[in-house]
């Protein structure tokens, strides 16, 4: 088995930024905010006052280590094709994502809601993040 992935950094920094342009409209007022908001027990107002901006740096830093690790994933299991890409990408999600993510918010004592909000929103994430590095192979 060849290890030696080479990785198109173009497409994981266009992935990143998806991440983000999803994150943005998942969490936006009107689309899931609301309810992400009130599922964390804060105000509009909180989350305004609580805002750094280098919490958005921080953001993009993780993302783009995200859609690097998703790259040498979909180059490891030898996808041929955008489904498997995609494929591939709905089983990280569940087996690294979503079963993480679960076993903090049961923990943390966090509700049902709040857990499908932030996963969905990284599962969309994840699967365009998918087609952008598969495609741009």
């Amino acid at each position: 088995m060849n290890y030696d992935i080479s990785v198109n950094y173009w497409a994981v920094f266009v992935a990143a930024i998806a991440y983000m342009v999803v994150g943005y409209i998942w969490y936006s007022l009107p689309v899931f905010g609301r309810m992400w908001i009130a599922a964390i027990g804060k105000t509009e107002q909180e989350i305004k006052e609580g805002y750094k901006p280098v919490t958005m740096l921080w953001t993009y830093i993780l993302a783009a280590i995200g859609a690097y690790v998703l790259a040498h994933f979909i180059r490891l299991v030898g996808t041929t094709t955008m489904t498997e890409a995609l494929q591939t990408a709905a089983w990280a999600w569940v087996g690294f994502i979503a079963v993480t993510m679960a076993t903090n918010a049961f923990y943390e004592g966090r509700s049902a809601r709040l857990f499908w909000i932030n996963a969905l929103y990284q599962l969309v994430s994840i699967l365009i993040a998918a087609a952008i590095l598969f495609a741009w192979q």
